[in-house]
């Protein structure tokens, strides 16, 4: 046993909850230390809301549990890069929560990360989010059916041509997937904003016969007019 290490965890709860930590965002005490922001930013996440104009032919359905806004990122940023994994785990709980309902049935892909990326990082939050769909849902959940061979420059802030050039290609389907008898699909991100990635992967099952139903995300872009832009799905549509 690491005494040393039990210590300073110790002593770090006890500081915490004598002087809980000041909410990166607004400034108040965070009510549970480990979830870093405070209640009332949790609280103010804005709930998501299901496109009301029909899908064209051949485009999944996409489900998200909020709207993207700064606040959320804020979140997703101190999540992934400056390794708050309570905030990542309370963000996939809450989502699976709010999402539970509206999931169709099929098989849970989550977006994967190179391995490259997977190491850096220590986790992937898409597979940590279909994780907690599968919790409460009971839906199956498969890593080996769909690999990033390749990555590259972060998507954010880019225009929509280079997010689907950025890519193209980079995603493979891994020995696992079967090649008959493959269920119905249900592919898990955190965020979809263009679409692009989540097109990607869809289109690469496709060739070996997979049939995404869905995409859920713990989070969706939209507009200024809060409008859900349109996705970069052109290459999905059957005509």
């Amino acid at each position: 046993m690491d005494l040393a290490g039990l210590f300073r965890r110790h002593v770090a709860a006890a500081v915490d909850l004598l002087w809980p930590p000041d909410c990166p965002r607004c400034g108040r005490r965070a009510d549970r230390p480990r979830d870093l922001f405070c209640e009332h930013c949790w609280d103010g996440l804005r709930p998501d809301r299901p496109d009301s104009s029909p899908r064209p032919p051949g485009t999944p359905a996409v489900f998200a549990a909020w709207t993207v806004d700064s606040r959320f990122l804020e979140m997703l940023v101190a999540a992934k890069y400056r390794r708050q994994r309570a905030v990542g785990r309370r963000l996939c709980a809450e989502a699976a929560a709010i999402l539970a309902s509206r999931v169709p049935a099929g098989t849970l892909l989550p977006v994967p990360l190179t391995r490259a990326k997977r190491r850096e990082r220590g986790f992937n939050q898409s597979e940590d989010f279909a994780l907690e769909i599968a919790r409460v849902t009971g839906q199956d959940v498969r890593t080996d059916w769909l690999v990033r061979r390749r990555g590259g420059r972060p998507l954010a802030g880019r225009p929509r041509e280079e997010r689907a050039d950025a890519v193209r290609g980079a995603f493979a389907r891994a020995p696992g997937l079967p090649l008959e008898s493959i269920p119905p699909l249900i592919l898990v991100d955190d965020v979809v904003t263009s679409g692009s990635t989540a097109a990607e992967c869809i289109l690469t099952l496709r060739e070996g016969g997979g049939r995404v139903r869905a995409v859920v995300a713990m989070a969706r872009a939209r507009d200024a007019h809060d409008d859900a832009p349109s996705l970069d799905w052109t290459r999905l549509e059957v005509v």
